[in-house]
């Protein structure tokens, strides 16, 4: 996975929340070694924070962010985009044997967490990988966009080739759709809607 940018500032949000709870959750775990009589080296004493702080990171970046009760108190906007969906994508693509726009069956599979997102999207043909990706969750429906590299698979027409291309879509409910094109050599674009189904 890599990085998901977004223009919800939840992250820097969450610092203060997250540091407050890693020195009350340390100050306690302190206090309970006290009583225990365990002494913990100098060096692991100094880092309870800093390693509870990271704790709670990545449990919020792996798990918590999914949960409603942050979704309702305002501390989480982006949107869970995490699973399959299909659809299809009608392409300017003419086919060389009918001259007719192709339309072409697709699987889209995100993997997500709150920080990081992968999109792959697969045809018969083909397959996209993203490269970057940005949610914007401001005003109106959420929108996806991304950049993505395309390899061909065995099944290709012999005139397609490993390309790169971008894509916007948006979210309404159960549901993603928008646009795409491809970089120069190629030179496609598209409609893409996809509904999600696991």
């Amino acid at each position: 996975m890599h990085a998901l940018a977004t223009d919800s500032n939840e992250h820097e949000r969450s610092i203060p929340v997250l540091i407050t709870l890693a020195l009350a959750l340390g100050g306690g775990l302190h206090v309970l070694l006290e009583q225990w009589t365990i002494v913990l080296p100098w060096w692991l004493d100094l880092t309870s924070v800093v390693s509870i702080y990271g704790a709670l990171h990545f449990l919020l970046d792996r798990y918590g962010w999914r949960w409603p009760m942050f979704r309702r108190l305002g501390l989480v906007r982006v949107p869970d985009l995490k699973g399959r969906w299909k659809g299809v994508v009608d392409s300017s693509y003419l086919d060389p044997e009918t001259s007719e726009r192709a339309r072409v069956e697709v699987t889209l599979t995100i993997q997500q967490s709150w920080t990081r997102i992968l999109i792959v999207l697969e045809t018969a043909r083909s397959r996209s990988i993203s490269k970057a990706a940005m949610l914007v969750t401001g005003e109106g429906d959420p929108a996806l966009s991304y950049e993505y590299g395309n390899a061909p698979g065995f099944k290709a027409t012999p005139t397609m080739h490993a390309h790169d291309g971008n894509a916007r879509l948006l979210l309404r409910e159960r549901t993603l759709e928008g646009s795409y094109y491809t970089g120069r050599d190629r030179e496609t674009h598209g409609a893409l809607r996809v509904k999600r189904s696991g």
